[in-house]
């Protein structure tokens, strides 16, 4: 049986992503296809135009930044990733 400090950080790294916009950053699902990270890991890459990707589950995703809040506060970006199949378990 699995202790529930090690299901609580399998969920936890099942919903978190690694962005990649010209500069590294970490975001997490915050609902099916919707990842929530700091602004200023993709405001640089948004205003320039460049690719913004994430990297799940071993594979690569482009995403589009859906809302950039200013990144001096709240600094929140909400990304939109369209994935054919999507599984993040729930955490309760």
């Amino acid at each position: 049986m699995k202790s529930p400090e090690k299901g609580l950080d399998d969920l936890l790294r099942s919903c978190t992503v690694r962005i990649k916009a010209g500069t590294i950053g970490t975001g997490f699902f915050v609902a099916p296809g919707l990842i929530l990270t700091c602004a200023h890991v993709v405001k640089k890459a948004k205003s320039e135009e460049l690719p913004i990707n994430i990297h799940w589950k071993d594979q690569d995703y482009p995403v589009q930044v859906k809302s950039l809040l200013p990144d001096t506060y709240p600094d929140l970006a909400l990304l939109s990733v369209n994935l054919q199949r999507f599984a993040v378990d729930r955490i309760d």
